[in-house]
């Protein structure tokens, strides 16, 4: 469980079986607004609270910037901004969720409702939902949440804002 206000590395779930049809598998609950996504957590390294972030000039909508975690500069993304939500000023109350090597970056949230064991997660059908970075949908006792496939989705979105900012 993620506790507000503090911050820890998340653990990997040993239970994570991989395959099409994944069982017993671990998801980080992020909401964005009235959005709620969920991430595999084995994606994830830390949360942490909002931090000053450096801007970057030049850089596309999408990064608000770089901070420094653990000695090492990590790029920031606004999600809000990827999700096509509207973006809003980063609050105190935020989080910043970082992501495991190799690629390492963070992700402002509005908040973070913890680790969910879902019962199960059926993958998406369509191959566009696919390739947006939909993994599937998770069912939990909180009802159903679509699961982004992080690296999948946050590639596409970043050669997409790329290329629009090119």
């Amino acid at each position: 469980m993620v506790v507000p206000g503090y911050h820890r590395r998340l653990q990997k779930d040993p239970s994570a079986v991989s395959g099409e049809r994944m069982r017993r598998t671990c998801f980080i609950h992020v909401g964005f607004g009235e959005l709620r996504v969920a991430f595999a957590l084995q994606e994830i390294d830390r949360v942490l609270r909002a931090a000053a972030v450096v801007p970057l000039a030049g850089a596309p909508d999408c990064v608000l910037g770089i901070v420094d975690i653990a000695g090492a500069p990590v790029r920031v993304y606004d999600m809000r901004i990827l999700l096509e939500l509207p973006p809003r000023p980063v609050q105190p109350a935020d989080r910043m969720v970082v992501t495991r090597q190799p690629t390492r970056l963070a992700f402002m949230a509005d908040e973070v409702f913890g680790v969910l064991d879902a019962e199960s997660v059926e993958p998406v059908p369509s191959f566009s939902l696919r390739a947006a970075g939909v993994r599937g949908v998770a069912r939990t006792a909180a009802g159903m949440l679509v699961v982004r496939d992080l690296q999948r989705f946050l590639a596409l979105e970043r050669a997409v804002l790329l290329q629009q900012h090119a």
